[in-house]
């Protein structure tokens, strides 16, 4: 499988922006470029105090029916508030969805870093 992106992350005041757009293919070599898919996410992150930020999230995953990356065709936004344990370490409350689906989940989770 290969895959080739771009990132961009901003500041507009108390708003952080960030984006990404991809593309790839999951061929058998690098020159077998059958099953091409793409997709990214757009998301804003907005800390509310220094141990609290809001985040809203869309992403988006598009590929062939063949393709191993079918089973991951998204089109799907999610909320999220995290509060930071230590500089390093969150919890987080997320709620998404799936627009291709039809479903709705709701997600609780630690996130640590090194």
């Amino acid at each position: 499988i290969y895959r080739f992106g771009l990132d961009w992350r901003g500041e507009f005041g108390s708003f952080y922006p960030f984006a990404q757009v991809m593309t790839g293919w999951d061929g058998k070599d690098i020159k077998d470029r059958k099953n091409i898919f793409y997709g990214g996410f757009l998301g804003i992150d907005n800390p509310i105090s220094e141990k609290v930020v809001l985040s809203i999230l869309f992403n988006y995953v598009d590929s062939p029916k063949d393709s191993y990356y079918y089973s991951q065709r998204m089109l799907r936004p999610a909320g999220r508030i995290s509060y930071y344990i230590l500089r390093n370490a969150k919890t987080f409350f997320e709620v998404n969805g799936d627009a291709f689906n039809g479903w709705a989940k709701i997600i609780l989770g630690v996130d640590y870093a090194f």
